[in-house]
């Protein structure tokens, strides 16, 4: 199953965002895939709430599509091999 994070992701929509995609992951038996796509604007808190929902889910979650300025953030705060390391790259036509 594929889940998809809000467009916009910032300090405030962070923690509503974080709480949403817990529940929806917690509901879900198999290995999610959270796609990162629509990620338009984000700051920081965006990294947090992956590394959150990494270290609860674990194998159970994997990132597709990073958009550069999240992965530019992760290798900034040195979690590039916690969040991307897994990351799938799917082809955008």
């Amino acid at each position: 199953m594929s889940l998809v994070i809000p467009p916009r992701l910032r300090l405030p929509e962070a923690m509503s965002a974080l709480q949403q995609l817990r529940h929806a992951l917690a509901s879900g038996a198999h290995p999610q895939v959270l796609d990162l796509a629509v990620l338009n604007d984000s700051d920081s808190s965006a990294l947090a709430v992956l590394l959150a929902l990494k270290r609860e889910f674990g194998a159970r979650i994997s990132f597709a599509n990073p958009p550069d300025r999240l992965r530019s953030m992760a290798r900034l705060y040195g979690a590039e091999s916690l969040i991307l390391g897994d990351s799938v790259e799917e082809s955008r036509s």
